[in-house]
C-alpha cells in the first residue's frame, strides 16, 4: 500500500542507511553520516515534497520523495528496506510516484542517480526512463545520472 510518508517513516528509512557511502548515494552530499535524525526533516526538504511510503504486511518497506520543480517532478531519495529487495517494492513504489507526477499534470519526472547504481538504473529504463541533459536549475555532482520520463 502507498499512502503519505510520516517524519516517523523518515526516520525509519534512514536507519536502513549503515555507511557514508550508502548515505550519499540515498541522500546526497547534503545529509552528513551519521545521520542526525534531530535535523533530517530540514536537510532532506521533507516539508517541501510531497513524500510517499511503501508499506507491506511487516510495515514501511519503502521511501521516496517527489518534487515539484516548476512543472517538472523530480523524485528523489527512493530507498527500501534492505531486507525486502529483490521483491518488486521498488518498481511499486516508483509507479505511485510517477502516477502521481501525472495526476499533477508535471510535463516530465526526472531524477538522479549515481553512475555506479546499475540495479537502479535497470529499473528506471525499464519504467521508460532516458539519460537527459539535466536544467541549469539542477545540481549535479560528479558520478550523478539525470533521467527523464517524458509523458506519453
Amino acid at each position: 500500500m502507498i499512502r503519505p510518508a510520516t517524519p516517523d517513516d523518515l526516520q525509519t528509512a534512514a536507519s536502513w542507511i549503515t555507511t557514508a557511502a550508502e548515505c550519499e548515494r540515498w541522500a546526497g552530499p547534503g545529509v552528513p553520516f551519521p545521520i542526525d535524525q534531530g535535523t533530517l526533516p530540514a536537510a532532506v526538504r521533507l516539508a517541501e515534497s510531497e513524500a510517499f511510503a511503501l508499506t507491506h504486511r511487516r510495515g514501511l518497506v519503502g521511501f521516496g520523495q517527489l518534487f515539484d520543480k516548476g512543472g517538472r517532478g523530480h523524485i528523489a531519495r527512493l530507498i527500501i528496506d534492505p531486507s525486502m529487495r529483490d521483491r518488486g517494492h521498488g518498481q511499486r513504489l516508483m509507479r505511485a510516484l510517477i502516477d502521481h507526477a501525472r495526476r499533477e499534470s508535471f510535463e516530465c519526472v526526472s531524477l538522479n542517480v549515481e553512475v555506479t547504481n546499475a540495479r537502479a538504473i535497470k529499473l528506471y529504463r525499464k519504467l521508460g526512463f532516458e539519460d537527459a541533459t539535466p536544467p541549469g536549475t539542477e545540481p549535479h555532482g560528479r558520478g550523478v545520472r539525470y533521467m527523464e520520463l517524458r509523458p506519453g
